[in-house]
């Protein structure tokens, strides 16, 4: 099971790319990091925000809402 953690952060990006999307880039993202889905943290997130945030930017045309979820990452970190 997701920790919350992870949880939230797939809600977040994928009030901007969609489910299945968000899905995919973060199991991606994963597989470059000892963390899992299970044991997510902050932490993890901050090792590859800078990463996890292009990644996601590429499916996203407008320049506002690519901000957002920059910005919605960012907050998640702290």
């Amino acid at each position: 099971m997701p920790s919350p953690f992870f949880s939230r952060l797939l809600r977040t990006a994928a009030r901007y790319v969609g489910e299945e999307t968000a899905n995919g880039v973060l199991s991606r993202r994963l597989k470059h990091t000892a963390a899992t889905p299970d044991t997510f943290g902050p932490p993890d997130l901050s090792q590859m925000i800078l990463p996890l945030s292009a990644a996601l930017e590429l499916y996203v045309m407008d320049q506002g809402k690519r901000a957002e979820l920059r910005n919605s990452l960012y907050a998640l970190v702290g």
